[in-house]
């Protein structure tokens, strides 16, 4: 019997915010609105769920990651079910790899289950290193990642307020950026709101952590596994 709830582990949270501090960086370069929520006991707003239900001009799309297992399969079904009843579009992807499983398996015949499946990490690296190599020439050789110009750029810090951005000008905006801060909850505007609990992070603001101890004194983490 399981006598506590179930939580990410210490680890796997400092993995994945390691790996947000080298990419929102970029992002925001592109002029990416970059917000960083993190969830844990009593933070938990649904901000998530929110966004999608604010109105029909709001979420052109969803894309979340595609975890296998509970609790994270809830989390993920939740946001599916808001998208589908708003008909916003939700694209669900396997982020452990950049392979998709269905490129390798086979479905067995009348049944949900798949053949093909290594049992071995090391032998499914083997199975998609061809595939993998090719991805990397083409992102390099290629630019096959490379993102295409937005036409609304959005500033470093978008959500909070021009005066609590250390003097940050907002002139030259886009009219747009103004209409999109007017449909984000009220707590993420205001600097003072509980960070990243109740309104998200900003890139600076994460930047500027040491996320490896940071990780060991939040409350939704499990830090029992070194």
């Amino acid at each position: 019997t399981v006598t506590n709830s179930i939580s990410m582990t210490a680890r796997r949270l400092a993995f994945t915010l390691e790996a947000i501090q080298s990419l929102t960086p970029e992002l925001e370069k592109m002029g990416c609105g970059v917000a960083i929520r993190v969830h844990g006991p009593g933070a938990r707003t649904p901000h998530h769920l929110s966004l999608i239900r604010k109105n029909d001009s709001w979420s052109r799309a969803v894309v979340c990651d595609e975890p296998f297992v509970d609790p994270y399969r809830t989390y993920v079904s939740r946001i599916v079910t808001a998208c589908r009843g708003n008909g916003v579009p939700c694209y669900t992807v396997d982020g452990s790899t950049t392979v998709p499983p269905r490129m390798k398996l086979r479905r067995k015949p009348n049944s949900e289950d798949w053949e093909g499946a290594p049992v071995k990490a090391w032998a499914w690296e083997k199975k998609t290193a061809e595939d993998r190599i090719l991805q990397v020439k083409g992102a390099v050789l290629n630019g096959d990642l490379k993102a295409p110009t937005l036409d609304v750029r959005l500033p470093p810090d978008f959500f909070l307020a021009v005066s609590d951005v250390d003097g940050d000008s907002r002139a030259g905006e886009h009219p747009s950026n103004n209409l999109i801060r007017s449909l984000l909850p009220c707590s993420w505007l205001d600097p003072l709101t509980p960070s990243p609990s109740q309104r998200p992070w900003t890139t600076r603001e994460l930047l500027s952590l040491n996320i490896k101890q940071w990780v060991m004194t939040w409350p939704g983490a499990d830090t029992s596994v070194p």
